[in-house]
């Protein structure tokens, strides 16, 4: 059964999705909100690729990896072996672009809410 639900800011009932990649710091680490450290960093670096595109919006490996510097590593975010698998906190969709889910974005938001007085990602 699927538990997840994807947030993608290109479909209109989710433009407008209560917690946007500005309500996340991107600065503060993402303690106890994933398995391990790793996964934490992972989930940071999309968290701050979606503030940079403004929203929730999809992305493509390509971008994830040239936005990262090299090759992304998912850590178990969105397991390479099985990236279609619907309870993973990333969805890789038929189109090739992957997008977040609620559970994701709520993980992250809990571990990190930005403080009003804190700068936008650039």
């Amino acid at each position: 059964m699927n538990r997840n639900f994807i947030v993608d800011a290109e479909i209109d009932r989710w433009k407008t999705y209560a917690i946007q990649p500005r309500h996340i710091s991107g600065k503060k680490f993402f303690w106890d909100a994933f398995a391990d450290d790793n996964t934490a960093n992972s989930a940071k670096i999309i968290v701050r690729l979606c503030q940079a595109k403004g929203g929730w919006i999809p992305f493509t490996k390509g971008e994830i990896d040239s936005f990262f510097g090299h090759d992304f590593p998912f850590d178990g975010l969105c397991p390479q072996d099985n990236e279609k698998d619907a309870d993973n906190l990333v969805i890789l969709g038929e189109d090739g672009r992957y997008r977040v889910t609620r559970e994701f974005i709520i993980g992250c938001f809990n571990a990190a809410p930005a403080s009003y007085l804190e700068p936008k990602w650039r």
